[in-house]
């Protein structure tokens, strides 16, 4: 997605706990919202939009680190789209464990290993 030099939403940088992130925010207001869009870009899928909102709420759009976990077998959303995802998304971790579309239950064990694993600062390898 490109954006104009005359985009409303400028975007800052801040360090936390070793992990770049990316935001932007609007002026303040008596009201605040956090928008949250996880595509590659993401900060600008509000464009449009953005000055409009702000003249509601103090906004704040921020780019996450993401961790997609998929079920080997899932037969309503496949693999294949966590694929799709991984490769859309800059700052993504994915991984398939042998379950189905309801991967918590079917594998809840290696499923809470790799959540445990992404807040253990997993997050920062990506």
């Amino acid at each position: 997605m490109t954006t104009s030099s005359h985009s409303p939403i400028k975007t800052e940088a801040r360090r936390i706990d070793g992990v770049s992130i990316r935001y932007a925010e609007s002026d303040a207001r008596d009201v605040s919202a956090i928008l949250l869009s996880p595509w590659q870009e993401s900060l600008f899928t509000f464009e449009q939009m953005w000055s409009r909102l702000a003249e509601h709420a103090h906004l704040v759009a921020i780019d996450l680190p993401v961790q997609i976990i998929t079920g080997d077998h899932d037969p309503g959303v496949l693999p294949v789209n966590s694929d799709y995802l991984h490769k859309q998304l800059p700052h993504s971790k994915s991984v398939k464990i042998n379950a189905g579309h309801f991967a918590w239950a079917d594998a809840a064990d290696e499923y809470t290993t790799q959540i445990i694993d992404w807040w253990s600062g997993g997050y920062e390898r990506v």
